[in-house]
């Protein structure tokens, strides 16, 4: 993402197969408070740029 992006711990991008992508932080939390239920897999880092018309 941007430099500029908030940082978000959690959000959803429709444009990236409508994953929800959470923050490092976030899953470091969730691993340690052993919370199931979901998959959690890295996802490569990526920028999302406008579209120029």
């Amino acid at each position: 993402m941007k430099p500029n992006f908030p940082k978000y711990d959690l959000y959803k991008i429709e444009c990236l197969s409508g994953n929800t992508i959470i923050s490092e932080s976030l899953r470091n939390l969730l691993v340690k408070e052993d919370i199931t239920g979901m998959q959690i897999i890295p996802f490569d880092k990526f920028e999302i740029n406008p579209v120029l018309t």
